[in-house]
């Protein structure tokens, strides 16, 4: 009888125990990436795999990403071009799924369905001035270009923010990463900042290059396959450390005289980062 009792209290105690909450994926578009909560490593996310409340999502800017809620709730289908972590995912799919209107998610007989497809994260159309950044370019105009990378309007350098100091730079992001990431979300994808300026030659590439430098990251110009105008810059983590940004390879770039990883980057208006590192690859 004792024995009993003790089975009975231990499966009380272990009940009442705070436990990790779990979720599962789904359906998933894209090569979506994780970066566990438990690790350094970034890795590419399988279908029905098991997500922790804190590990971070990386989602191309076309993907699309299903789960399924620790409590077993079907949450809707969501769109990317961001990094995420699970639990605010997770919370923005039971609010999605919480208003009216939203879809079951689920069949009469049960199964699961996709989704109608969602509109995913709105862009709004660029003006003139903001599409010239996407226009090719040729050898000489990008050397000029080049020359103009050490000086850096002063007018965009008072909006800067105050720029964050990473402590521990062995974890996502690195200090320049993040950097580079806070200058781009404050001014480049800030249509409020960018637009002051009105000027039909204003180049956004040029500018997001000359904010980088004036933040002491080495960054250049260069052209992807397309010759598109794109930048690329010193992620200070070594080249053997690479998965540490990511799984993705077409996500970086490694070059023959340089030991550090380089992050391409293609500016574009009122993209977020995110979105523009994807834009960035070289090799498409």
């Amino acid at each position: 009888m004792n024995k009993f009792k003790n089975i009975i209290w231990l499966f009380i105690i272990a009940s009442s125990l705070p436990c990790s909450a779990k979720n599962q994926v789904i359906f998933t578009f894209g090569k979506i990436e994780i970066l566990p909560a438990n690790s350094q490593n970034w890795f590419f996310l399988k279908k029905d795999q098991i997500l922790e409340d804190k590990d971070l999502l990386r989602l191309p800017p076309r993907s699309l990403i299903r789960l399924k809620a620790n409590d077993g709730t079907l949450l809707p289908t969501l769109s990317g071009g961001r990094e995420i972590k699970v639990e605010t995912l997770v919370q923005e799919g039971l609010q999605l799924k919480n208003r009216t209107g939203t879809r079951t998610n689920q069949a009469i007989n049960g199964n699961l369905t996709v989704d109608v497809l969602p509109l995913g994260n709105k862009t709004t159309n660029l003006s003139n001035y903001t599409r010239s950044d996407s226009k090719n370019i040729t050898k000489e105009q990008l050397a000029k270009l080049r020359l103009q990378i050490h000086h850096p309007p002063s007018d965009f350098i008072q909006l800067l923010p105050k720029l964050p100091i990473v402590k521990d730079s062995d974890h996502y992001p690195s200090e320049n990463l993040n950097l580079a990431r806070t200058i781009y979300n404050s001014i480049i994808a800030n249509p409020t900042l960018a637009n002051r300026k009105q000027n039909p030659k204003l180049n956004h590439s040029l500018l997001y290059a000359q904010l980088i430098h004036y933040a002491q990251i080495p960054v250049d110009l260069t052209t992807n396959n397309s010759g598109k105008l794109t930048i690329i810059f010193d992620s200070g983590i070594s080249s053997i450390n690479a998965k540490t940004i990511t799984a993705n390879k077409q996500l970086i770039v490694k070059q023959k005289d340089q030991n550090h990883i380089q992050i391409p980057v293609r500016v574009k208006p009122e993209t977020n980062f995110i979105t523009a590192w994807y834009n960035g690859k070289i090799n498409r």
